[in-house]
């Protein structure tokens, strides 16, 4: 990996190779030591109330404790090195993953990554981390600063209860943050899950900070404004890929015969990913029925409060667009919008032509490795939230939410003032930012109502 700027400063020069054997072989010997434990299996049995009982019982100390390990692995040379790990926090992050029912040799397996799998890839964000993905592409890990480090350990033991206590929240879940030496290089690296683990196939990727954009920074400033009553939204008309489309009951390997575990491209030729889609290119809404819609926007505004009171910001909302199969609507339904001051897009999106394919081991089952044990609750909306016309299927979370309000950040929002409005920052304090994200959120998740039946 090559020196570049950005926050995620640390481990520039590790390779794939030491940070997958860090992440296997850390979770390998928690096995070891959970095989030791002779009331570990007893654990196993656990009701969900205990769980939280559990959380509860985390102490500060847990938050801070370390333990080190060695782990041999080579260089970009192929020389022998000796790889010095720290694990952060063992046995609090241990339970975050047995709240998901992630088990030590299911998760060490996913770091048992094939050749042309290991590569550390540079994320699109201003932060320039690192990523690497795991087998079935589950989970996923990247390079963090230290103070990311510090602001994850201070918050830790307040995001376990908040997580245990709301077992559907959206917030990118946790399992492990190691710090890997290697000679003079160190790098902070975090594992945590991939929002779209569920999808086997994606159509369109957004990152929304519910932020105006800056002048010069967009074609047109998208009007989401619509009349009051709309019986047939957008969505609908949203242009599809009539090659790819998605079915979560159906597993991908059964719509896309023979391909491997990689993402695979199809549609634009030379395409090398889909890309990532901001509040500058919006122009469409999503559309929940509403049921589904209310639980979700609640949980969202749960969420956003908590990040708010641990002090974070410049958070974003990601989601994962799916295509279905085009259904007919039956002619006697309709569709109102109940907050009709804020909806609907004047157009489209922008609608790539581009799918990225994925492994979709979620869809076998409702767990990310086929069994369930009875510690988890499995999270409502970890298969995606279907569109109320059943044409799209949505992959939500809440991601990248480490960024604390420092003095640093106070400066820059300060200075961003003078050229910009405040509205078109991200640099902004945890209460306005939440209350901004809150607005924007209920504004592209608009409230629909099912209408009286028509004639």
């Amino acid at each position: 990996m090559g020196q570049v700027g950005g926050t995620a400063t640390s481990g520039r020069g590790l390779t794939a190779l030491q940070v997958a054997a860090a992440l296997r072989v850390t979770a390998a010997a928690r096995l070891k030591k959970a095989e030791a434990a002779t009331l570990s299996s007893q654990a196993m049995h656990s009701t969900h109330c205990s769980l939280a009982e559990q959380s509860k019982a985390i102490k500060p100390e847990d938050c801070s404790a370390v333990q080190q390990l060695t782990v041999p692995s080579t260089d970009h040379k192929g020389k022998h090195v000796k790889v010095r790990v720290t694990e952060y926090a063992p046995e609090v992050f241990s339970f975050l993953r047995q709240l998901k029912g992630v088990t030590d040799p299911q998760f060490a397996d996913e770091w048992s990554l094939p050749e042309n799998r290991l590569k550390m890839e540079m994320g699109e964000g201003r932060s320039q981390a690192f990523f690497l993905k795991s087998k079935t592409m589950l989970f996923m890990c990247k390079t963090i600063s230290v103070e990311e480090v510090r602001a994850l350990l201070r918050v830790l033991r307040a995001y376990t209860l908040h997580i245990t206590a709301h077992p559907s929240s959206l917030l990118m879940r946790f399992y492990m943050l190691l710090k890997v030496s290697v000679r003079n290089e160190e790098g902070y690296i975090l594992c945590f899950n991939d929002v779209f683990g569920a999808a086997s196939v994606l159509h369109e990727k957004w990152d929304i900070k519910g932020r105006v954009p800056k002048n010069g920074k967009h074609l047109h400033y998208p009007h989401l404004i619509r009349s009051g009553y709309e019986p047939d939204p957008h969505v609908t008309k949203t242009r599809k890929n009539p090659h790819v489309l998605a079915n979560p009951a159906i597993d991908a390997s059964q719509q896309h015969p023979g391909r491997e575990s990689a993402v695979v491209v199809r549609g634009t030729e030379g395409a090398q990913g889909l890309p990532t889609l901001h509040d500058k290119d919006l122009t469409r809404l999503f559309w929940a029925p509403r049921t589904a819609r209310k639980r979700l926007v609640e949980e969202l505004l749960r969420d956003y409060d908590f990040l708010k009171n641990a002090g974070m910001m410049d958070y974003s909302l990601l989601i994962g667009v799916a295509y279905q199969d085009d259904k007919t609507r039956p002619p006697e339904k309709r569709y109102g919008i109940e907050n009709t001051n804020v909806a609907s897009s004047s157009g489209v999106a922008p609608v790539s032509t581009s799918a990225e394919v994925r492994p979709a081991t979620l869809a076998q089952d409702n767990h990310p490795f086929g069994t369930r044990t009875t510690l988890t609750t499995f999270p409502e909306f970890a298969n995606g939230v279907r569109s109320f016309d059943d044409q799209e299927v949505y992959y939500i979370g809440v991601i990248d939410v480490l960024t604390t309000y420092t003095l640093k950040k106070k400066g820059a929002n300060f200075f961003k003032s003078l050229l910009w409005k405040q509205k078109t920052l991200s640099t902004i304090p945890p209460d306005r930012y939440a209350h901004r994200i809150t607005s924007f959120t209920e504004l592209i998740f608009p409230d629909v109502k099912e209408e009286a039946n028509g004639g």
